[in-house]
């Protein structure tokens, strides 16, 4: 029986590798490789140029990691110092002669500005902004100290890229922290952070938030790994009001505040992180209110939720596979983002507590671990299911269940979880790497092809298939704790 399970699991692998190698290959001949002359790639336009080597780049990381991921060249620690030596460099170079997205960049150079001689004003002066100020604050900090070097304005772009290519840095140096009680001492998954296409292409190529709250993200699990509640609280709190999006995982973390209050345990610092929270929050809502406007934040987020009333924007997802790509709905709130809402906030709940019910567990660093790990499953649940399901979702969105699935492999090493890794990896930079070559041409609608529906075909069978195995697992999990009881 044993054996006929190997021989199965030995044969889903080789058919997910087979399958992604082949997609991988072929979505770069037929997106990059017959089309070179058309992206400009004879130009002298280094964005592009760039971008065009920087996928074949993606395709030769991801096809080692797939073929050779157990190999002493990715897995010896002795060389996890060299590769983090020269992703950085990949990064600084990419992060310094490329323009970036047009739309974006220029939307944080306008608001930089601002923030960096009048950041208590942001939401004062009747301009387009769409973010919350924790972003806005750190790139306004780091444009004032350039000021004061008396460093041109011609960098404005890559002041912009630095705290997210900081953050990919420090996503690879936290992972290190985070090694389970009894495994070997390998550097498998944080050097396939520190070269992973999708990351750099988000940080140096497009310029985006989303690396600085990934970031953030693993700093939290971090503070909850380690007993740092507190210091959890102010770091939730600074997340919560960094991008808009995040507020999708927080009933997770409310519901494990909820949990462990009702279960007496650990009341102390479940107290001690909620208040480091409040604190953080009533901060940060106070300090950039406008005047007097005391439901200024309400009105922030329907304004927000007005401005991508579509079914999805690029996003390779179910409704692009429909072909509803830029079509419009009305707006974010309706009745199909109300049923994904229920639907994965239900089953994040089933899955966490079928994490937190165990009752094999002896001290209370395995508490931790298990807040630890259930809080990273609920939330690589919550970012897949949203992405493909809901509507109004961007192309990077996918990019937050890449930093969960990581940790969960972390916390497991179960090598399931890193393949899953991998494959919403290629997926994420495989749409995010197509939106970007458009916009490089100043085109923000993403045609519908064979490739892409393709593409998007599989986020949603993957997404379904996942979804089916949590659940059936967690099920599993709970119906052994009732029989032990």
């Amino acid at each position: 029986m044993q054996k006929k399970a190997e021989k199965n699991s030995l044969s889903y692998k080789l058919l997910f590798i087979s399958m992604f190698l082949v997609l991988m290959i072929v979505w770069w001949i037929f997106e990059f490789g017959l089309h070179a002359k058309d992206m400009g790639v004879n130009s002298n336009n280094f964005d592009v140029i760039s971008l065009y080597f920087f996928a074949f780049y993606a395709v030769v990381i991801y096809a080692y990691f797939l073929l050779f991921s157990e190999s002493s060249f990715v897995t010896n620690s002795n060389s996890y110092l060299y590769f983090l030596i020269i992703a950085t460099l990949i990064r600084l170079i990419l992060g310094i002669n490329t323009t970036g997205h047009p739309i974006d960049i220029n939307c944080f150079r306008a608001w930089m500005n601002i923030a960096a001689t009048e950041p208590f004003e942001l939401y004062e002066k009747g301009i387009f902004i769409d973010y919350f100020p924790g972003y806005l604050i750190i790139i306004g900090l780091i444009k004032s100290i350039a000021v004061k070097l008396s460093i041109n304005n011609t960098i404005d772009t890559f002041l912009v890229k630095i705290p997210n290519i900081m953050s990919d840095i420090g996503i690879v140096l936290l992972l290190g922290t985070l090694k389970q009680h009894g495994t070997k001492n390998e550097k498998k998954i944080e050097i396939f952070v520190a070269l992973s296409p999708v990351l750099i292409l988000l940080s140096s190529m497009w310029g985006q938030t989303d690396n600085f709250v990934l970031f953030l993200f693993m700093l939290y699990v971090l503070c909850i790994r380690y007993n740092w509640y507190t210091f959890g609280g102010v770091v939730l709190g600074f997340l919560t009001f960094t991008k808009p999006q995040v507020l999708l995982f927080l009933p997770a973390v409310f519901f494990t505040w909820l949990y462990r209050l009702m279960g007496k345990k650990d009341v102390k610092f479940v107290f001690g992180e909620i208040i480091g929270f409040i604190i953080v929050c009533a901060g940060f809502y106070l300090a950039f209110m406008p005047y007097h406007n005391y439901l200024w934040l309400i009105e922030f987020y329907k304004k927000i939720a007005g401005e991508y009333p579509y079914y999805t924007v690029n996003a390779y997802n179910i409704y692009y596979a429909l072909g509803l790509n830029w079509v419009k709905l009305g707006s974010m709130y309706n009745i199909i983002n109300i049923i994904v809402l229920l639907f994965v906030y239900t089953l994040s709940v089933l899955i966490l507590i079928s994490k937190f019910d165990n009752k094999t567990r002896k001290n209370d660093n395995e508490d931790t671990f298990a807040y630890a790990e259930g809080l990273c499953t609920s939330f690589f649940l919550i970012g897949l299911v949203t992405f493909n399901f809901m509507t109004g979702m961007h192309e990077r969105y996918l990019i937050y269940t890449l930093i969960f699935s990581l940790l969960v492999f972390k916390f497991t090493r179960k090598e399931k979880w890193f393949f899953i890794t991998i494959g919403i990896s290629i997926l994420s930079f495989i749409n995010t790497a197509d939106v970007l070559k458009y916009a490089f041409r100043n085109t923000y609608f993403i045609k519908q092809d064979a490739m892409n529906t393709i593409v998007s075909c599989i986020n949603c069978f993957a997404s379904v298939l996942i979804v089916t195995v949590l659940t059936l697992e967690a099920l599993k999990i709970k119906s052994q704790q009732i029989k032990f009881k």
